[in-house]
């Protein structure tokens, strides 16, 4: 009999993302408010809003994925412009 042992070591990408919105539409103020309301959803991250953008802290493959469902979704509504800044770490840790 022969005795595997595997050791694992998964590294997981925490990131820091900065993201401004700018709905090319009369109602941007609600266009905003309903995206960064969908970002605060998700408990896995913490989402820091202040006036000129909003700040998501956590794991790169969660923040990867809110993105590729949450900006089609203004993008099939509205035109506008998202504008991101990221960072290869988690400032808030």
């Amino acid at each position: 009999m022969f005795k595997v042992s595997v050791n694992l070591k998964i590294n997981i990408m925490r990131v820091s993302l900065e993201i401004s919105l700018y709905p090319l539409d009369e109602k941007y103020i609600t266009v905003i408010e309903d995206f960064i309301n969908k970002v605060k959803q998700d408990k896995q991250l913490k989402v820091e809003v202040n006036v000129m953008s909003t700040q998501i802290f956590g794991e790169l493959s969660i923040i990867l994925d809110l993105l590729k469902k949450e900006l089609p979704v203004v993008w099939e509504k509205y035109p506008a412009v998202f504008v991101m800044k990221w960072v290869g770490r988690d400032l808030t840790a």
